[in-house]
């Protein structure tokens, strides 16, 4: 646990301490980075769910939203904003 925490925190804490970018730009590299972790994600989780099929009774559904079409379009919009957000763009 004790290294996890290290690792997950001492590369933000270098950053802050020794002022090598401002809060914008930390925000800029940590946007990009949280994009990139949900397309990351959101890829091998809808993979899993067409390997495992369908869920019989669900809680909720995206209905339209959520066919193959439509998800493609948000992971290269997220792509897109990972990108864009790691330039500076």
């Amino acid at each position: 646990t004790r290294v996890s925490w290290f690792v997950a925190t001492a590369p933000t804490l270098l950053l802050i301490v020794f002022g090598l970018l401002d809060f914008v730009e930390y925000l800029q590299i940590a946007g990009g980075i949280v994009a990139l972790l949900l397309v990351y994600i959101t890829v091998p989780m809808y993979r899993r769910a067409k390997r495992e099929g369908a869920v019989t009774d669900p809680g909720w559904s995206l209905g339209r939203i959520g066919s193959v079409p439509i998800l493609s379009l948000f992971i290269l919009g997220m792509i897109l904003m990972a990108v864009g957000s790691f330039f500076g763009l």
